[in-house]
């Protein structure tokens, strides 16, 4: 996987984006923290195909996009929910799963013990290299926590 950083103005606030490619080299995925929207691209083209938004109270839902991880074994993207930029009472306590290919919302998923709202803000998700079954970690930046997700191949996470 390529990691590609950009840094924006987004929502009057100055926030940073990161962007994922996949292995085929022909899709990009940005996370877009102002406007709650995951970006979808032609890689080859560098043109945006797609804007994938699923806002709030629906569930599945994406909200404060930041961190991203692809596994094109799986055809699956997470997303963490982190702060609205320029307001850390917005934070987050969520992961979204993206489908790779159509970009279409799957799920969403809590990663605190705590009552909601939490306020965990989940900020980064890797996956671990060659583990069977695929296993992510999420890291929550105002909780210190670090959470592990295993895909069910039956179920997803």
């Amino acid at each position: 996987m390529k990691r590609l950083f950009f840094s924006g103005l987004i929502s009057c606030a100055l926030v940073v984006l990161l962007a994922s490619v996949a292995h085929s080299d022909r899709t990009w995925y940005l996370t877009c923290m102002g406007s709650n929207n995951v970006i979808m691209g032609d890689a080859r083209s560098d043109t945006p195909l797609k804007a994938i938004a699923a806002p709030l109270p629906g569930d599945p839902f994406i909200s404060h996009p930041h961190g991203i991880a692809i596994h094109n074994g799986i055809n699956c993207i997470l997303i963490t929910c982190t702060v609205m930029p320029g307001d850390i009472s917005q934070a987050g306590e969520t992961i979204t799963v993206l489908e790779a290919n159509t970009g279409k919302v799957l799920s969403t998923h809590k990663v605190s013990l705590k009552a909601s709202p939490s306020k965990a803000a989940p900020v980064e998700v890797m996956f671990s290299p060659n583990t069977n079954p695929p296993i992510a970690h999420i890291t929550n930046m105002l909780e210190g926590t670090v959470w592990m997700a295993s895909w069910n191949p039956n179920k997803g996470l």
